[in-house]
């Protein structure tokens, strides 16, 4: 019986004590860098994008733009089949 008390997954052992404790410091560092991270995005979200309407414009004019080529590939498909002669 002594043999499966000194080898049980719950023993103390300060070297993994001494792991537990380091990873959750280590934890508890990580988490409230994270929180201020959370905090800024939440700030950096609500300000206006400062080239909204230029973008809005710009994306506009790209799909006028990819509708007149697509246009211009149908025709050019059209124009380059020839039908079948049998």
């Amino acid at each position: 019986m002594l043999w499966i008390k000194e080898h049980t997954p719950f023993r103390k052992d300060s070297k993994t004590a001494q792991k537990f404790s380091d990873n959750l410091s280590h934890s508890r560092e990580r988490l409230e860098t994270l929180k201020a991270q959370l905090e800024t995005a939440k700030v950096e979200a609500v300000k206006e994008f400062p080239q909204e309407q230029e973008l809005a414009e710009k994306t506009e004019r790209l799909g006028e733009l990819n509708a007149l080529l697509d246009v211009g590939k149908s025709d050019k498909v059209m124009m380059d089949e020839e039908p079948d002669e049998k």
